[in-house]
């Protein structure tokens, strides 16, 4: 899996596009705090990726499930505004760009459910959850930087 400019830009452009209608409070004071280092965060999480995508993995759903244990103590519908935010970023970005003809491939789908599962299944939609999931996968694309 690799990530390419359509969901570069989304990672970049929907946290702030999905924030002002997530009901969250907790998604725009973490938004303010992260916006004026996007470009240098997206960076690091580019290098990270590129670096270790099974240790990225570990701590992306790590990340998960320590803001699942965090987020205990806030109402429970602001935790699932927060949740919700955060799976919706993902879908976006999965939607970013066709994969083999399809807005979002079977890779796609189980890392969502991935991470669905790591917040305490709160998707909207449901993922088939194959056994893939957000595992290192050898980029096809002869021109992308991952490689």
């Amino acid at each position: 899996m690799c990530l390419g400019m359509g969901e570069t830009k989304a990672m970049m452009q929907e946290p702030a596009n999905l924030a002002a209608t997530s009901g969250s409070a907790l998604a725009g004071l973490l938004l303010a705090e992260m916006q004026p280092r996007i470009k240098d965060l997206m960076k690091q999480q580019q290098n990270a990726w590129k670096h270790d995508q099974a240790g990225y993995r570990g701590k992306v759903l790590g990340a998960c499930r320590s803001a699942v244990e965090a987020l205990s103590k806030v109402p429970p519908e602001e935790a699932l505004a927060y949740k919700k935010w955060v799976l919706a970023i993902g879908l976006k970005v999965a939607e970013a760009a066709k994969e083999h003809g399809v807005a979002v491939s079977d890779l796609e789908k189980a890392a969502l459910a991935e991470l669905s599962g790591a917040l305490g299944s709160v998707s909207r939609k449901k993922y088939s959850s194959g056994s893939k999931g957000m595992q290192a996968v050898r980029c096809r694309n002869l021109k992308c930087s991952c490689r």
